[in-house]
Formats: structure tokens, C-alpha cells, sequence
């Protein structure tokens, strides 16, 4: 089973040290490589809610990145998607 909050934490752990490193262009590979892996850890979870939401975040951010979709619509959609998370 996939712990999100645990997944979560070793993200901001990393993000966390990203900005103490300033943002270096020679640790970012590493950096890098951390969240691939995470995030390939993540998928392995298909199945799991939380990781079902997140896919559902991702596309529909890829989404208004790529200016197919406009922001309010965007964000209709994530409130939309919060509320249901929520409230089961």
C-alpha cells in the first residue's frame, strides 16, 4: 500500500534541500534522479486514491502548461477534485 504521507515528506525533504542548495546547477542531476525515483515510486501504485489524485493533478497541469486548458477551468477542476478527496 502506498503511504502518501511519507512519500510526501521525503518530497519536501528534498525540495527543502534544493533551496538550502541555492539552486546549483551542479547537484541539480542529483536532485533530479531523487524525485524520478519517487515519482516512479509513486506509479507503482496505480491502484491507490491518493496516487490516482495526483496523476489526475499532473495531467490536468500538463494540461494548461501546454495552453489547453485556461486557468479558471483549471482550477474549477482541482477545487472539484479536492472536495471529492475530502469528503470520502
Amino acid at each position: 500500500m502506498f503511504n502518501f504521507e511519507e512519500w510526501s515528506e521525503k518530497v519536501f525533504r528534498i525540495i527543502d534541500r534544493i533551496e538550502l542548495d541555492g539552486g546549483s546547477k551542479e547537484n541539480a542531476s542529483g536532485f533530479q534522479e531523487e524525485l524520478n525515483d519517487l515519482w516512479l515510486e509513486m506509479f507503482q501504485h496505480q491502484n491507490d486514491d491518493s496516487v490516482q489524485f495526483l496523476q489526475n493533478v499532473l495531467s490536468n497541469t500538463r494540461s494548461l502548461m501546454d495552453g489547453k486548458m485556461n486557468k479558471e477551468d483549471f482550477e474549477e477542476i482541482i477545487s472539484g477534485m479536492r472536495d471529492m478527496a475530502l469528503n470520502s
